[in-house]
């Protein structure tokens, strides 16, 4: 018969713990959450997995390189958008063209 794996965390450098709403969006590596779930926005949940390197994730990363990072409000059609952090939306929670606006890690 088949022998079943053995579900162990490997010690890969290119495996991490990432926030995501699932885990397509954990991927991007937006926001770690190496101390869990209360490193994560609310409604997004931390993952164990590799970080894709996408157009996307490799801008971003190229952005926020080695610098702190903040919570700010963040206009966009999605939240992947909203990351960019170009339209903020402050307090008054507007934003143009009927985006939404997102609670997003930027770089200060």
């Amino acid at each position: 018969g088949a022998v079943a794996p053995e579900i162990a965390l490997p010690q890969n450098a290119d495996m991490m713990f990432s926030c995501g709403l699932n885990f397509q969006h954990a991927e991007t590596c937006g926001v770690l959450c190496p101390n869990g779930l209360e490193d994560c926005p609310p409604g997004q949940f931390c993952f164990w997995l590799e970080c894709k390197d996408d157009p996307v994730t490799a801008s971003l990363s190229s952005l926020t390189a080695g610098g702190p990072m903040v919570s700010k409000f963040q206009c966009g059609s999605t939240r992947d958008e909203a990351m960019t952090c170009s339209e903020e939306c402050g307090a008054s929670w507007q934003c143009t063209e009927g985006k939404d606006c997102y609670n997003v890690q930027c770089p200060l």
